[in-house]
Parts: C-alpha cells; sequence; structure tokens
C-alpha cells in the first residue's frame, strides 16, 4: 500500500501509453529507461510498469531491492535480450505478466539465464521464457555466494510460468562449486511449463526440462500442476550427489520427453519422465 508506481513505454505502443510515460524507449538499449525507472523508486521500492510493445535490450537489467517489474501480459509485453539478462540479486522482487527472450550469449559467462536469480524472497508470475542455444537456463536459480558465513537462497516462488522452445533447460536450480553455501530452499513451481527445450538445438547433451542440478543442496521443493512435454531429455531431472530433502511433485504431467532417445544416442538414464 502506498508504493511507488512508475510507467516505461516501448517504442511500438500505443500514442496513449506513450503521452502518459514517465519513461519513453526508442527501440535502442531499452534497458537504460528501465534501469533509469526502477533505480528512480523510493526506498523501500515500488513498480515499474512496463505498456504493451516490445523492448529491446542489449544490457541488462538488475532489480533494486523489493521492486517489481510487470507487464501488460505474456503476448502483449515483450522483452528481447541480446546478450543481457534480467538479474534478480536483491531480497523482495518480482516480475510478472510478460514474454522474455535472451539469445547470442558469450560463452565465457556461462553462468548467466534471461531471468537469473541469486537471492532470496522472489516471485516470478506468468512470464513466458525462451532462450537460443548459448545460454545456461531460461530460468535460473543460482546459489552463487562465497563469503566466509555463506548464504542460504530461499523463498522463491515460479506461478504460471513457462519455457518454450528454447535451445536450453526450461528452469534450473544450481550452485557453484566455489559457494560457501549451496543450500537453497523452499521453492514452489505451480502451474509451469516446459515444452520443447533442446529439441531443435541445445545448449549442451542434457538440456532437460526442470533440472533441480547436482551441485546444489535443495530443501522444500514442491512442484504442483507442472508439465514437462517434448524436451531433449528428462522432463523432471533431480540430481544426486549433493542432499535432495522434502522433493514433492503433486499432479504433474510428462509427456513424450527424451526426444534424444529419438536420434539413436541410448542413453536411457537421461531419458525419464521423472528422473531421482
Amino acid at each position: 500500500a502506498g508504493a511507488a508506481t512508475l510507467t516505461v513505454a516501448a517504442s511500438d505502443s500505443g500514442a496513449t501509453a506513450r503521452a502518459s510515460a514517465d519513461y519513453l524507449c526508442d527501440g535502442v538499449n531499452d534497458q537504460q529507461e528501465i534501469q533509469a525507472a526502477l533505480d528512480a523508486l523510493p526506498t523501500p521500492g515500488g513498480e515499474v510498469i512496463l505498456s504493451e510493445g516490445t523492448f529491446w535490450c542489449t544490457g541488462s537489467i538488475v532489480l533494486p531491492p523489493e521492486t517489481a517489474l510487470t507487464g501488460q501480459g505474456a503476448g502483449k509485453t515483450a522483452i528481447e535480450l541480446n546478450n543481457s539478462i534480467i538479474h534478480l540479486k536483491h531480497d523482495s522482487t518480482s516480475l510478472q505478466e510478460f514474454n522474455i527472450s535472451g539469445y547470442q550469449y558469450d560463452w565465457e559467462r556461462q553462468w548467466d539465464a534471461p531471468v537469473f536469480i541469486t537471492t532470496s524472497n522472489v516471485s516470478i508470475r506468468d512470464v513466458t521464457g525462451t532462450a537460443d542455444n548459448t545460454v545456461h537456463a531460461v530460468f535460473f536459480v543460482a546459489n552463487l555466494d562465497t563469503t566466509k558465513e555463506g548464504k542460504v537462497i530461499e523463498n522463491i516462488e515460479f506461478s504460471g510460468c513457462r519455457a518454450l522452445n528454447s535451445g536450453t533447460f526450461g528452469f534450473m536450480l544450481s550452485a557453484s562449486q566455489a559457494a560457501t553455501n549451496k543450500l537453497i530452499r523452499n521453492v514452489t513451481f505451480i502451474d509451469c511449463e516446459v515444452i520443447n527445450c533442446g529439441r531443435y538445438s541445445r545448449y549442451d547433451p542434457w538440456v532437460a526440462g526442470f533440472n533441480f542440478a547436482e551441485q546444489n543442496d535443495i530443501e522444500d521443493l514442491q512442484v504442483i500442476r507442472c508439465r514437462a512435454e517434448g524436451n531433449w531429455e528428462s522432463g523432471f531431472y533431480v540430481e544426486s550427489p549433493r542432499n535432495k530433502t522434502s522433493v514433492v511433485m503433486i499432479d504433474c504431467t510428462s509427456n513424450e520427453n527424451a526426444q534424444k532417445e529419438k536420434t539413436g544416442v541410448a542413453q536411457t538414464v537421461f531419458g525419464a519422465g521423472y528422473l531421482v
């Protein structure tokens, strides 16, 4: 209640939206106007609302603490990221109601994703994403903290999100080898979908749909009414050797995954609907 709101209009948005916007994009380096709006929000934050249209970004966007970036709905607002990301690295941030695409990433910067989360208390709602085969995932939660005391990444919610026809993993949870504390805790996926990830091109030979990877510990993961279909390897993949505690999948669907098997490559361990 009482939080500040600023609006940003795309270069191809309607005249009414542009006339009333606080910031106007010109279709070149649109991350500059979006970032300026986010940075202009007062403490303790607020919301930046994007108009209908397409925002073309060649640099990354970082949400300040306690801020939200909101579009007009998937199919109405689109963010195109060229070798750039939306980075949620400050607590209590959210994304909602837009499409996002990422492409042409620098291979030396492998720990990236169009939606890249390295902090706690985050919600991603009704965001539909895709990416080419030059980046690690479409949606990526990573524990990268190397401080002496370590840091837990926790309280992450994905609701109504979709990863479609990407050249990489749909949703990934992982941690860097250098991280002091590799724990990711209390993550929920509700009504999310991963369709055809890695099917037509792929970041590496192991592209799965939902990948809860081997380098991080996980506690209290819930995957509810989610769907994986047509992906290169397993639909839902929970990897050892690190600890995975209280992983619950409810009313999920895995259909026609392991497209890799259809090419004659016999690696059935990665070809399950659900692999734990």
